[in-house]
Order: C-alpha cells, then sequence, then structure tokens
C-alpha cells in the first residue's frame, strides 16, 4: 500500500489559525452577519424604489396617507428601520419583529379585528436579487481568500 505524507516547515502558525477559525464556526457567524447586512441594505433600498425582489414594482395605495404621501409601506418608516439580521450557529434570519410586517411581505385576504372585510396585496421587501447575488457571492469569496 502506497503512502504520502507531507512535512510543513517555517511559520504554519497562520494556517493553524485559520483552520482553527474555519473549524470554530466563527467564519458561519462572520459570514452570516456579512450577508445578513447585504440582505438587510437591498431590503431597505427597496422601499425607496418601491420594487419586490423581482424587481417588480408594488402595487400602488388604494388611498394616498397623510403622511406618507403616494409611497408604498412608508408611514413613518418603522418597517424599514426595523429590519435586522441575526446568526445562530450555520442559520441566517432576515426580519422584523414587527406585527404587520408579513402582512405586507406575503399580502392578506380576511377580516381585520372589526370583522372588515381586507385585500391587502403582497409587496415582498424581503429576498434576493441577483445584483445581491453577486454581492454575496464576492461577500464569501473574500472571507474565503482570506482564509488561504
Amino acid at each position: 500500500m502506497a503512502s504520502l505524507s507531507t512535512r510543513l516547515t517555517g511559520d504554519v502558525g497562520l494556517i493553524r489559525r485559520r483552520l482553527e477559525a474555519l473549524a470554530s464556526g466563527d467564519l458561519y457567524q462572520e459570514l452570516g452577519e456579512a450577508i445578513g447586512d447585504v440582505i438587510v441594505s437591498a431590503s431597505k433600498k427597496r422601499f425607496n424604489r418601491q420594487t419586490g425582489p423581482d424587481g417588480r414594482r408594488w402595487k400602488a395605495l388604494a388611498q394616498p396617507r397623510a403622511r406618507g404621501g403616494s409611497k408604498v409601506l412608508v408611514d413613518a418608516g418603522a418597517l424599514r428601520k426595523s429590519l435586522a439580521s441575526s446568526v445562530s450557529g450555520d442559520e441566517l434570519t432576515v426580519g422584523s419583529p414587527l406585527e404587520y410586517a408579513a402582512t405586507h411581505q406575503y399580502g392578506d385576504s380576511g377580516t381585520d379585528k372589526l370583522g372588515r372585510k381586507r385585500n391587502i396585496p403582497a409587496r415582498p421587501f424581503i429576498g434576493i436579487d441577483e445584483d445581491d447575488e453577486r454581492e454575496i457571492a464576492g461577500t464569501v469569496q473574500d472571507a474565503l481568500g482570506q482564509l488561504l
């Protein structure tokens, strides 16, 4: 049976530290935070562009609001400001703690607490488009490049 062995000489401390960082999960945390920042930033920009991750414009308001004018999903700006990301282990979560965030992301038809009918169209703001994919890929490449 053939065997192969390799001996490293010189300063292998850097290689060891990078391998330890990879094994410890620190890389997952750092990458998750960086990717989360990309997604949150892109999602916040969608409020200005008034489009979803797929590039389609959001459906206009049935009746413009006094404070937010004709901008959709912009009243006091609470929804946009509430967007955040968190990393736990190898899981990245991007979202909003606001109760009505899911209603606007996915839409809702039914009745409100007072029994009135409503039909709120989906206006997705969280998601990844092609530009975001490229930025995320670059972020991952940069992080892996630092390990090498």
